[in-house]
């Protein structure tokens, strides 16, 4: 897993750590260290806490991360001061579904390094900022303005109150790869869509867009917006400045990718983990989880609950007879039949070798019971072939279990439904026997 993560992120810049359900650090990449407050707190058992403080507070979100009631969340705005120019900025992304082991279940906290998307804002709000300044202070010499916005190397576009473009620099030309005479005097709508015109003079920040150049080439842009005020209302302008975001958008899908990825990979493995391989039934793991839940389920709306341990009788002379393969084909021929007879809310789960357990929920005795029986008979008449050989009739012998009659835990009743296959054995095999 560690891999995956590595060469999912890695190329992206991304760093993370694994933290367990106790906050300790499960595993992280090397270079995280540098997003850690306190690089040295950065070890395997660690308080995650400890090396990266922003976590705290954020307990109860990662739990329910931890407990599927929230798939991800994020922490926003972290700095961290560095030896160069400038801070470090990040974003944490926390992501919930990681495959349970039987040790842990574990979260993944990605690191985002966004200096440089903070920075290009920044960047953008100051030359707004200045361009405003400079066009008020220097509003009657044109010449001078003309200087100034065509040695910008952001795109600058100046439009009147109504929209139209007046002034463009050079800038402006190269990121929409059209000519001056191709944009003077139209509608800024023909490169800023009108939704987003009103998005940005409401918020009074910036947008992102998606662009078509006419090449066909597609780029994404972000414009941030300022009106120039003036005592000659034709000098009243409104001032938009650009810039190339592509990478970065890339970048950000990438991760969005790599998420999405990961995600899917775990839910591949959990469902792999839950499963057997042969039947295609729910193995002991997952039985174990879904029995542990249903009791809950029956105590409290108190509904009836009964389980069933099946085992296929004389099971050894198939294989010795017709050999492994024929056996395994047996196994996948009674899974077909439980899983068709069970309802959406049952369980039938593939116990270990010949034996099956069956949950039925919101269910009388008396009708588990004729249920299994019924079940029981079918398999009895099912014609099994492998190869171009009839294996013959397949019996079973089957152990019945009520809750709370003959146990109020998974263990009590598993062990209950076990006896009463055991005597259904030794009576004789091919019936089904209630504990007692």
């Amino acid at each position: 897993m560690k891999m995956l993560y590595q060469r999912l992120l890695a190329p992206h810049k991304i760093e993370y750590i694994e933290i367990d359900s106790n906050f300790a650090i499960a595993g992280f990449s090397q270079n995280v260290l540098n997003y850690a407050d306190c690089p040295k707190a950065v070890k395997l058992g660690e308080d995650a806490r400890l090396g990266f403080p922003e976590l705290v507070g954020s307990e109860q979100c990662l739990h329910d991360a931890l407990g599927g009631r929230q798939t991800h969340f994020e922490i926003e705005g972290i700095v961290r001061p560095h030896a160069g120019s400038h801070p470090i900025y990040l974003n944490l992304h926390i992501l919930a579904g990681e495959v349970e082991t039987e040790e842990a279940q574990t979260l993944i906290v990605c690191f985002e390094n966004v200096t440089e998307k903070m920075l290009i804002q920044q960047k953008m709000r100051q030359h707004a900022n200045e361009t405003e300044l400079l066009a008020r202070s220097l509003a009657a010499s044109q010449a001078y303005i003309h200087k100034i916005i065509t040695s910008m190397a952001d795109a600058l576009l100046v439009t009147t109150l109504g929209g139209s473009i007046k002034t463009l620099n050079p800038a402006a030309l190269d990121l929409l790869e059209c000519t001056e005479e191709e944009l003077m005097y139209q509608p800024i709508a023909k490169i800023i869509p009108p939704e987003d015109l009103v998005a940005i003079e409401r918020d009074r920040g910036t947008t992102e867009i998606a662009y078509q150049t006419p090449s066909g080439q597609l780029k994404y842009l972000a414009f941030s917006r300022s009106t120039m005020q003036a005592d000659v209302e034709d000098w009243r302008s409104i001032i938009y400045i650009g810039r190339d975001i592509t990478e970065l958008k890339q970048a950000k899908l990438a991760l969005q990718q790599a998420n999405e990825e990961l995600t899917r990979h775990n839910q591949e493995l959990q469902q792999q983990s839950s499963l057997d391989p042969l039947t295609g039934l729910h193995n002991r793991r997952h039985l174990e989880n879904f029995l542990d839940e249903a009791i809950r389920t029956a105590q409290i709306q108190n509904d009836g609950l009964s389980i069933a341990m099946l085992d296929v009788d004389h099971f050894k002379h198939f294989n010795d007879t017709f050999g492994h393969a024929a056996g395994d084909a047996i196994l996948q021929e009674i899974s077909r039949s439980l899983q068709q007879s069970i309802r959406t809310y049952d369980l039938a789960c593939r116990y270990g070798g010949e034996e099956f357990l069956l949950v039925l929920q919101r269910i009388t005795p008396e009708i588990a019971k004729m249920r299994i029986e019924q079940m029981r008979h079918h398999i009895k008449k099912l014609q099994v072939h492998y190869g171009e050989k009839l294996l013959g009739s397949i019996t079973l012998s089957c152990g019945i279990a009520h809750f709370p009659d003959h146990g109020s835990t998974a263990e009590e009743l598993i062990l209950a439904a076990d006896r009463a296959l055991y005597a259904a054995k030794e009576g004789g095999r091919d019936r089904a026997i209630v504990a007692s």
